[in-house]
């Protein structure tokens, strides 16, 4: 018998906070706050997501994203089914050997696809494979 699925994490739990900048065209990006604890968009792989927006808000405006359970990402680069993923320029990404990972990925798409993530609960630091 399976575990029942919200014991596995996989439903969505949402947050909202003002955007901080114009996000309209960053919906299913990686989120983090800043200093006034709006909303702005991820960058580096030194980055740990606030959140994946859900929304396109402009600045000022609530900002709503998933913090935990599986959510729709956006792809900056090619992700495979099964692996983990960081962030990239504001997207997610492959993550390699020595890199950082937020995230895992259950689909594939190439870049600028939609995929379905599970963020992790803290980063980490892959020390062989990006594979599980």
């Amino acid at each position: 018998m399976g575990t029942p699925l919200g014991e596995r994490g996989d439903i969505p739990v949402t947050w909202s906070r003002p955007a901080g900048v114009d996000l309209r065209t960053f919906q299913f990006a990686p989120l983090t706050l800043n200093s006034e604890l709006a909303y702005i968009v991820s960058s580096a792989a030194t980055d740990f997501p606030a959140g994946i927006l859900i929304n396109k808000p402009n600045s000022g405006e609530s900002g709503a994203s998933v913090i935990e359970g599986m959510v729709e990402a956006r792809a900056g680069g090619a992700v495979v089914g099964g692996r983990y993923v960081t962030i990239t320029n504001g997207w997610f990404t492959a993550a390699v050997s020595g890199g950082r990972a937020v995230g895992k990925s259950f689909s594939t798409v190439a870049s600028g696809g939609v995929f379905t993530c599970k963020l992790m609960d803290a980063p980490v630091t892959l020390t062989t494979s990006a594979t599980p």
